[in-house]
């Protein structure tokens, strides 16, 4: 008689978002906002079994956390990384500017902050405008009653051209770890936590999606590293609100 025994070694990832009161004088205690279960990448997976085989070189330590702001975020294995990671743009362009026409307003795909009156925006390399009505998150126009700098429109702006911030504040698009916390009984988990203070942002920010990274990543948005996983979810940072995000995983059990 044959006995073959199967074990899933597979691994469980769990999000959690932290958010407390801080305007710099009183701080309000801790409270959980989000509790999400994650998925880890195929990427992973095959880098780790590359290295098993013998080959490869890849770093294993969990470097950063980065924060997306994606429309309706994807979540499968995969993944290689967030369906919008948080840069510059903060929006694109929905429908066309065309070169000679003057505009006081532009459509743009839902934005995910608020930018006061006084935000300059810039249409891809080209010319700025300044909001004269305060956009909040999730609006899908620009007012700038002033016009583009310049007058009309020196060339065409095509749907999905980037609408770049120049002015105000932005939270920390990725940030290291600044606690690790290993759980060595059965079964094992490592913990990492990470903090961002209510002095990142000046404005109110939507969160859709995070991920881990790994193998050296930068801690500037869009760098270096590759995305060990994902988890979407659903999250408005206020001003004066200091968060911290523990991310866990733990192996698995069958």
């Amino acid at each position: 008689m044959t006995v073959k025994v199967f074990e899933l070694g597979g691994i469980v990832g769990r999000f959690r978002l932290y958010e407390r009161y801080n305007d710099g004088k009183v701080k309000g205690p801790w409270r959980l906002r989000v509790d999400k279960h994650n998925i880890v990448n195929n990427q992973f997976y095959n880098d780790l079994f590359a290295l098993m085989s013998g080959t490869g070189g890849i770093n294993f330590n969990v470097g950063a956390l980065a924060l997306g702001y994606g429309n309706a975020p994807t979540f499968a294995r995969p993944d290689t990384g967030l369906a919008a990671e948080w840069v510059n743009p903060a929006a694109t362009l929905s429908a066309q500017l065309n070169s000679g026409t003057s505009y006081t307003s532009a459509s743009v795909n839902a934005i995910p902050m608020t930018l006061p009156v006084g935000t300059v925006v810039q249409f891809g390399a080209g010319q700025t405008a300044t909001l004269t009505t305060q956009a909040n998150p999730g609006a899908t126009s620009l007012a700038f009653t002033g016009g583009l700098s310049g007058g009309a429109a020196t060339q065409n702006y095509t749907v999905g051209s980037a609408v770049n911030v120049t002015t105000g504040s932005w939270t920390p698009q990725r940030a290291s770890p600044s606690l690790t916390t290993p759980t060595t009984t059965d079964p094992p988990a490592m913990t990492w936590s990470f903090y961002f203070p209510a002095a990142a942002n000046q404005v109110t920010i939507i969160f859709t999606e995070a991920g881990l990274l790994y193998n050296n990543p930068s801690l500037t948005a869009g760098g270096a590293g590759k995305f060990m996983s994902h988890v979407a979810f659903s999250y408005t940072k206020n001003i004066n609100t200091d968060v911290r995000v523990d991310y866990t995983l733990t192996r698995a059990l069958t």
